[in-house]
């Protein structure tokens, strides 16, 4: 009887290591197969960038997301939307006029030279300050044509020619310029498709805000274990070196750059480059393994991303 019970014990304890080592090979399967079967996109880009040891530690257990999402438009939203578009059509008309009066939309040409050969031009309102206040207040009264001598508020000599006095025509939504312009048969018509444009508008931001939730909680639970060298080497070469040149173009010394760029020390940056240099690397892989999973190889690694995304978020759109 002690006996069959010893062989119990010891069948079990065979049974344990088994089932032990067999969960090793199985795991180093999965780390072979998952590096085989990775999208050669990202294969490519791994290489490229001398990252050849790493292993998939920890993926987080995900499963199908499905959301209704309302979408609205007020007449509001319309309206706004349809002033901003109106405004690209607002035009200036010459007009007969000689004499400039406060509140007049003028062209100007105006140069530091009196030959006037290197002039520059504007279109600015007489008194809205935002050309020059002291000359803008010297403008008023000034005839068409002429060229003046006047003082700047830095008291600079600047020469100014008025080309023409113009009249600010605002643009309405007249059946001629829906038809012949924005291609429309009515106002209702151009409406509906402004009302449209805004809610696919709604849905791409959306659908962004869910993606980014999404791979933010996948990211935050997936852990990747690196080479400590490869990934210092992958940070010097395309991020360190980079703000190395800009530290030389700027005639300074790489610390001194850093303090003024970033308000860092130097191992203070390097700490926060080889993070940002891991977690950059940790997401390719990331969705590289979870795009391999479900045979989604071809493509780059946006378009990676976004058919993981699409995997797992199924998103349903109302108004």
């Amino acid at each position: 009887m002690r006996r069959d019970w010893v062989y119990k014990v010891l069948g079990m304890l065979l049974c344990s290591i088994l089932v032990i080592m067999a969960g090793a090979w199985a795991k180093e399967d999965v780390g072979r197969i998952e590096k085989e079967s990775m999208p050669s996109s990202v294969q490519s880009y791994l290489e490229e960038s001398g990252i050849t040891h790493y292993e998939v530690k920890k993926l987080p257990e995900l499963k199908r997301i499905s959301k209704r999402i309302k979408l609205s438009c007020t007449e509001r939203e319309i309206d706004e939307y349809i002033a901003m578009e109106l405004e690209n059509y607002d035009s200036l008309k010459d007009t007969k006029k000689e004499v400039v009066r406060k509140g007049d939309f003028i062209r100007l040409e105006f140069s530091g030279d009196k030959s006037m050969k290197d002039s520059r031009n504007t279109v600015l309102k007489v008194g809205n300050n935002l050309f020059d206040a002291r000359m803008e207040k010297a403008l008023v009264k000034k005839r068409k044509g002429k060229i003046y001598s006047l003082q700047s508020s830095d008291n600079q000599k600047v020469y100014v020619r008025v080309e023409a006095i113009v009249k600010y025509v605002k643009q309405t939504l007249s059946s001629k310029f829906l038809k012949e312009t924005l291609g429309f048969a009515s106002e209702d018509e151009y409406r509906a498709h402004v009302k449209k444009e805004l809610l696919e508008g709604k849905k791409q931001i959306q659908e962004s805000k869910v993606m980014e939730e999404f791979f933010d909680q996948v990211f935050s639970e997936s852990v990747v274990k690196f080479d400590q060298k490869e990934i210092a080497d992958f940070c010097m070469e395309f991020y360190v070196k980079n703000e190395q040149q800009m530290a030389v173009v700027n005639n300074t010394s790489f610390e001194e750059y850093l303090k003024g760029m970033y308000h860092m020390e130097k191992e203070e940056y390097y700490e926060k480059t080889y993070a940002e240099g891991e977690r950059a690397l940790t997401e390719i892989i990331v969705v590289g393994v979870l795009a391999s999973k479900f045979s989604i190889v071809q493509g780059d690694y946006q378009t990676l991303r976004d058919a993981v995304a699409d995997h797992y978020n199924d998103m349903n759109f109302y108004n």
